[in-house]
């Protein structure tokens, strides 16, 4: 069992917070997680595709769910939650790959940038593991400059907290096991999206 990274918390927040007006009062334990395998094997670990589950059984659930990249459809996330206490039961990450890494620059360069003013210079696009969720207003992301998938590990240390962001990172023998963290920003809604198709 773990607990929720950062950006973990801050997206199921987030979820709920708009499907339903409210936060959970507890968000509980990671009990098991599973990441797949990707899709490209030419590409570093950018938004595979995985599973957390937070109780063993489901029972008296609902589902909520909405894009990771704004403006597009095909790159969905997924949460299910205790229909009372809307404590997280399980989250899922589906076609995570549907859009790469490009697709996410500018926020790619928002995150590099918050990281550089905080001390710790790291590139996502080279990162072994990275996701990044764009929900609600705000940048939701983890790196792992070495892993292949996320491992808790290290000193986790915060770097910065406040109301537009929230920042950690860890480190073993000075070396960046991973940064983690939420910003917010800037987010217009467009009538046109970009959907995402599977290649044949």
């Amino acid at each position: 069992m773990r607990s929720l990274y950062l950006s973990e918390r801050r997206f199921i927040r987030n979820l709920l917070l708009r499907h339903r007006g409210a936060e959970p009062s507890e968000y509980g334990q990671v009990m098991t997680e599973g990441y797949y395998p990707r899709r490209n094997l030419h590409r570093s670990r950018f938004n595979n595709d995985f599973e957390l589950r937070f109780v063993s059984k489901l029972t008296e659930y609902e589902c909520c769910h909405t894009t990771v990249l704004p403006n597009t459809y095909g790159a969905d996330l997924f949460l299910t939650f205790d229909s009372r206490t809307l404590q997280p039961l399980m989250t899922e990450l589906m076609d995570g790959e549907a859009f790469p890494i490009r697709y996410y620059k500018r926020f790619v360069a928002e995150i590099e940038a918050q990281l550089k003013s905080l001390g710790q210079r790291v590139a996502i696009r080279r990162c072994a593991y990275s996701r990044i969720f764009v929900i609600e207003g705000d940048i939701c992301f983890l790196a792992f400059p070495r892993e292949s998938v996320p491992v808790i590990r290290g000193v986790q240390q915060m770097l910065h907290s406040d109301a537009n962001m929230s920042i950690a990172c860890a480190v073993e023998a000075g070396s960046l096991v991973y940064v983690d963290g939420w910003i917010r920003t800037d987010v217009a809604a467009s009538d046109w999206k970009l959907i995402a198709v599977e290649k044949r």
